[in-house]
């Protein structure tokens, strides 16, 4: 762990959300949204300095940076990530498999629902695909009662 990690140990149980938080902008004090102006979207898949948390030696000995999806990759026993995009479970809560669901899947399924989806007593809602997502989406459906689905 670098030097600025704080309110981590070595050996932590982590989930890698796809978006960072810097706990100070407008949008992370807001409650409503974790589309961090800091950490939020990385459109070109690197770190906000430019440089990439991962990378290879080719043949040549040269160090050839690899791109990620959205600053974040998830599916992974081992990873290097900024502190902001790391969220510590109790390993006792949550096998691997599990948490690395919650850090993507469930969260984009119960977000697009709970925070975005303004959805209402009597809405009827269509969920297209049981995957993670739709699992989440209808799970938070049937546990708050807000809507019929269909």
């Amino acid at each position: 762990m670098g030097p600025d990690a704080t309110g981590f140990a070595v050996g932590d149980y982590v989930i890698a959300p796809t978006y960072g938080e810097c706990g100070t902008c407008g949008s992370c004090r807001s409650g409503r949204t974790n589309v961090c102006q800091t950490y939020g979207a990385n459109e070109a898949a690197l770190e906000p300095d430019g440089d990439s948390r991962f990378s290879y030696i080719d043949g040549d000995g040269n160090r050839q940076i690899l791109y990620y999806f959205l600053a974040c990759s998830t599916w992974t026993q081992y990873m290097v990530v900024d502190s902001n995009y790391a969220v510590k479970v109790d390993r006792n809560e949550f096998a691997a498999p599990q948490a690395t669901i919650l850090s993507c899947a469930f969260t984009t399924g119960y977000g697009a629902v709970w925070l975005e989806g303004l959805v209402s007593p009597g809405d009827t809602v269509a969920v297209f695909g049981v995957g993670s997502v739709g699992l989440s989406v209808s799970d938070l459906l049937r546990v708050c009662k807000t809507a019929t689905l269909k």
